[in-house]
């Protein structure tokens, strides 16, 4: 998809301010109803360790190439025509693609970090998360931070919000179809999943095509999704499992209701669930 020079010019503008962009309806209900209808294939047997259709379940990951319609995603050439523009280049990579998954399985809250401290590769990476169901505060929407990319690189440790109080925070709700962009420096979190139904989003990261690393839990070789390769080297990652994560308490944390701290991340959360509810 090709964007008018003004429009990509606001699109890149409101990018480089808040570090996020949402496109409501981006896949069209056609499109995303075949994707749900995939998912609801595999779901089950997933949950229940199976591998189906050489994708597997690792926590809240899920891992491996889906056929088509889901594993078709990353070359769809609206979300590449935004990709394009948010990375300045016409050549492009995939360094992953996965289901990031909350159900009765697995339904803690994600603690607020940033990513580029869990890949290798370029700095140069953009998230996106397209919602395949609906995603609201009840089944473990996210939260973003806008504008926290421009603080740089952390590390893996939990970041803290009170010490940033000028900084909001947002937490869309997402309808089937939705699309997220986000700096890979961007802070982010999740609320916990409080009614069990199943919330998949499907996360793709992708990089300019002169960067080869790539995630090889997710794909199993170096993904060109547009344009041509401009490099010959390719890395992959030592992948951190989410069970690693989660029993180092790198990635989960709890979610302290009791804090009284008005600048604690959850306590301005609700805050947000009181201004807009």
């Amino acid at each position: 998809m090709i964007y008018e020079k003004n429009i990509a010019k606001n699109i890149r503008q409101a990018f480089v301010d808040d570090g996020i962009c949402i496109f409501r309806g981006l896949m069209g209900l056609n499109e995303i109803e075949e994707c749900r209808k995939q998912w609801d294939s595999v779901r089950e047997d997933l949950a229940l360790g199976r591998e189906k259709n050489g994708v597997r379940r690792d926590g809240f990951y899920i891992h491996g190439r889906f056929s088509a319609p889901i594993g078709e995603i990353p070359r769809n050439e609206k979300i590449l025509g935004i990709v394009k523009i948010l990375l300045g280049s016409d050549n492009i990579a995939v360094y992953l693609s996965r289901i990031n998954i909350k159900d009765k399985k697995f339904s803690d809250s994600i603690h607020l970090h940033q990513d580029l401290p869990y890949f290798n590769g370029g700095v140069k990476k953009l998230g996106v998360f397209l919602a395949l169901k609906p995603v609201n505060l009840n089944n473990g929407a996210m939260v973003f931070v806008p504008g926290s990319q421009k603080l740089g690189v952390t590390g893996r440790e939990t970041l803290d919000i009170a010490l940033h109080s000028d900084l909001d925070v947002i937490i869309p709700s997402l309808q089937p179809g939705d699309v997220i962009f986000a700096d890979i420096n961007l802070w982010h979190a999740s609320v916990p999943n409080s009614n069990g139904e199943d919330r998949p989003l499907l996360q793709t990261i992708y990089q300019p095509a002169n960067d080869g690393s790539y995630y090889p839990d997710s794909i199993s070789m170096p993904w060109l999704v547009a344009g041509e390769w401009e490099t010959n080297e390719f890395s992959p990652w030592k992948s951190i499992t989410s069970s690693t994560c989660y029993h180092n308490k790198t990635y989960i944390k709890p979610v302290d209701t009791r804090s009284q701290n008005k600048n604690t991340l959850f306590t301005r959360l609700r805050s947000y669930f009181m201004r807009w509810s």
